[in-house]
């Protein structure tokens, strides 16, 4: 049998357009990942496809994002942490509305310095609530 026969037929083709493939895959990642271009293609992709799927009504869970426009609407600073007596209003409404947990994706670790009275207003909130679990650092 001649060593390049094993190009011949449907299977080594296939094997063959296969190998190709993930070259090519290979190379356009690295491309991507390489030039500052293909990072934010690489960012934008991801916003695509929520845009591709549209808006969808919540269902079990609901997801409250601190976006730039919730720190404008807020008059929130963007290099310093929010106002504690905000998340103790929030706490209080997801209890009001239902919630049958409250999790939090943000540590509160250091004392606020800017509203100290706002700590225990916060505390106060997530015990009365009894349904909040918060971030470890």
């Amino acid at each position: 049998m001649r060593p390049w026969a094993i190009f011949r037929g449907k299977v080594n083709r296939s094997l063959l357009a296969a190998v190709f493939g993930a070259l090519l895959t290979a190379g356009v990642g690295t491309f991507l990942h390489t030039f500052p271009m293909g990072r934010g293609l690489i960012r934008h992709s991801y916003d695509l496809q929520l845009v591709a799927r549209g808006d969808v009504a919540a269902g079990e869970a609901v997801m409250v994002y601190l976006d730039e426009a919730a720190y404008g609407a807020l008059a929130q600073p963007f290099n310093a942490p929010w106002d504690r007596v905000l998340h103790a209003r929030l706490i209080d409404r997801l209890t009001a509305a239902g919630a049958k947990a409250i999790v939090f994706d943000i540590v509160f670790s250091d004392a606020n310095t800017n509203n100290p009275a706002a700590d225990p207003q916060l505390a106060r909130a997530m015990k009365a609530s009894g349904r909040v679990l918060l971030a470890v650092d």
